[in-house]
């Protein structure tokens, strides 16, 4: 039986695993090479926060994450782009007003 996009990206996280090798996995593919340990060390990882954003299924999905409910999920998987989220900074502002007052600093800080 296969992981739930929520699985997957709890395993991920604790990986620490670049965004777009992490994308390869999600989609059963094999991870890029690394060409040189200075540019894997240069690679953007993404927090665990994000790799799960990028990885539900449904708002439910969402409901780990500190201060973000079912409705702020629905608005972080509708205004998802097709390619993810590539930082914090660029979910949707209105999770961050009310009604759903989430907060950027527990957002960030959470670990999975």
């Amino acid at each position: 039986m296969g992981l739930t996009g929520f699985q997957l990206a709890r395993r991920l996280a604790g990986q620490n695993v670049h965004y777009e090798a992490a994308q390869q996995i999600i989609q059963n593919e094999q991870p890029p090479e690394r060409q040189t340990a200075e540019e894997f060390a240069n690679m953007q990882r993404l927090p665990a926060a994000l790799l799960l954003c990028n990885s539900a299924d449904s708002p439910n999905d969402l409901r780990p994450i500190p201060t973000v409910g079912s409705g702020a999920g629905k608005v972080i998987l509708r205004d998802r782009p097709d390619g993810g989220y590539s930082d914090l900074a660029d979910l949707p502002e209105a999770i961050f007003a009310p009604p759903y007052n989430c907060d950027a600093d527990q957002i960030a800080a959470w670990e999975g």
